[in-house]
């Protein structure tokens, strides 16, 4: 009886189409001897509702005992579990569950460069996970997001075209998936708090027609990248984005115009070096690997050609912090995440009391990689809009600052010779949110970054795989440059986008079907 209600209680991993999380913990119970109920329902729930039916029950005899071989079976593995009651149930669906996920792996890997690592199934979290796809569906969520991916670095040649390549791409997604669009919208509301406050701002804005616009256009940005983290693993993902970044640096070759400033340029060749190294550490496909070996031998140079110190600084601190947890795989979690934060409060300490004991500090690290005190205008734009913060506590409206009817934009546009009159911020993402969404918008980008920041970082440190530990050195190149750069948080953007994916990996429910050896070493 005890052993069939087990069975039932297994049962909601089927309907949720989780069977590698059933299989774990069959295989975690019989290890460890116990014979405990792996579903949601308890025993007592099920135990008026599930009582076999007689044609199922085993076979006596007419003393009322069962069938001498039938325990002639069981008797061995009731001696395992000291007498627990029978776990040969367990068996069966430990091996069910196996043929069936080694079936639907081996779909999954024909069309996932990834999918043959050791660590694949540390950290390979979606909400319908890919390993369950079939094959066309897995070739589509590949080939559509590849597309938006080349289209979002692409944009800034050419504006048009590659948003309308982005946008059907995504329409056609959600014809083919509506059930992935539903949990896009439902999943989590923390992507979507800055979006909402942003098309909020509509009411106040001096431009609600263009803050309306961008909110739009961010929204379809989350939803996108959302859908397709779904289907996707971790690995295709920084894959796809290896890609794009190595063929939007192929373009600026020919199309100089590709990046609006040199700080564009080594922003994406700081990308290729972290997403090329730990592809090469993954133990890709041949081909993979020495594509990413030829990228990650030829991207340091042209970032240090690139001539900025801030993508060659961050991006540095990303591959050594990345390094980090997976170095730490020999300790257990709670070693690796204690290790991180000494590591962490250590070297806060010693910065902050650098700057503190020796005066001149910043002024001479500035003068030593050719910087002036201003920053190249930089402290001029930050004056600017500390006061604009100051007269519009609630922000001037989402994107509606930088536009040909403000007078104080184009004064910017000209001081700093934007003769096109496009592109320009206040090179600080939180003044920048700060002029566009006032406090609240501060207060809502930060928290959304630090709860992002923490959450990778926590996966990171519990499941030390390539993939986990690139999207740890990712989040903190980006946070990094939040002071000096606007990187997050607008439409059609990469950067953005794969800042939200990494949220979406480390807080998916399947993340925890990681095999026990990632968290525990």
């Amino acid at each position: 009886m005890s052993s069939l209600t087990d069975l039932a209680s297994i049962w909601p991993c089927f309907v949720h189409g989780r069977r590698s999380l059933a299989r774990n913990r069959v295989h975690q119970n019989l290890r460890n001897g116990r014979n405990l109920p792996l579903g949601v329902l308890t025993t007592r729930d099920q135990k008026s509702t599930m009582d076999p039916p007689d044609n199922q029950r085993p076979s006596t005899t007419d003393s009322g005992h069962a069938d001498e071989s039938q325990q002639r079976q069981i008797r061995p593995l009731s001696r395992q579990t000291s007498g627990s009651p029978l776990p040969a149930v367990y068996e069966m669906v430990s091996r069910a569950l196996s043929t069936q996920n080694a079936r639907s792996d081996a779909r999954a890997q024909r069309y996932d460069p990834l999918a043959t690592g050791d660590w694949r199934d540390m950290s390979s979290p979606s909400l319908a996970i890919a390993a369950h796809q079939t094959d066309w569906e897995y070739r589509v969520t590949w080939l559509l997001w590849l597309c938006c991916a080349l289209s979002s670095t692409l944009i800034i040649v050419v504006q048009t075209i590659p948003a309308i390549i982005f946008l059907c791409a995504v329409l056609l997604y959600c014809a083919l998936f509506p059930l992935r669009f539903y949990q896009a919208l439902t999943w989590n509301i923390i992507p979507w708090a800055i979006v909402l406050f942003g098309a909020l701002s509509v009411i106040w804005s001096e431009q609600p027609t263009q803050s309306l616009r961008s909110a739009a256009q961010i929204w379809v940005s989350v939803l996108a990248v959302l859908m397709f983290a779904q289907g996707l693993r971790a690995g295709s993902f920084i894959l796809i984005t290896f890609f794009a970044f190595v063929g939007a640096n192929a373009t600026f070759l020919f199309a100089p115009s590709v990046f609006g400033s040199k700080n564009m340029v080594g922003q994406t060749l700081a990308l290729v070096v972290l997403s090329s190294f730990w592809l090469i550490l993954d133990r890709q496909h041949l081909l993979i690997r020495a594509i990413a070996l030829a990228a990650l031998l030829a991207a340091p140079s042209m970032l240090i050609a690139a001539d900025s110190e801030g993508a060659l600084l961050a991006g540095s601190l990303a591959l050594v912090c990345s390094l980090a947890p997976f170095l730490m795989r020999p300790f257990r979690p709670a070693t690796r995440i204690f290790l991180a934060c000494v590591g962490a409060f250590v070297a806060s300490v010693i910065i902050l009391a650098s700057f503190l004991l020796f005066d001149g500090l910043f002024e001479t690290i500035l003068q030593s990689i050719g910087k002036d005190v201003s920053l190249t205008g930089r402290t001029l734009l930050w004056s600017h809009a500390a006061e604009i913060i100051a007269d519009h506590p609630l922000g001037v409206g989402l994107q509606a600052f930088w536009n040909e009817s403000n007078a104080d934009a184009i004064r910017f546009w000209e001081t700093f010779y934007i003769n096109n009159h496009y592109g320009f911020h206040f090179h600080d993402l939180w003044l920048e949110t700060g002029v566009e969404l006032g406090v609240i918008g501060i207060v809502i980008a930060a928290a959304t970054t630090l709860v992002v920041f923490f959450s990778v970082w926590r996966w990171a440190l519990w499941y030390p795989a390539p993939e986990s530990c690139f999207f740890a050195g990712y989040v903190t190149f980006i946070l990094a440059r939040t002071i000096g750069e606007v990187e997050l948080y607008s439409q059609f953007n990469m950067t953005s986008m794969m800042f939200i994916a990494a949220f979406y990996y480390a807080r998916s429910p399947s993340r925890q079907q990681a095999d026990n050896r990632g968290g525990h070493g």
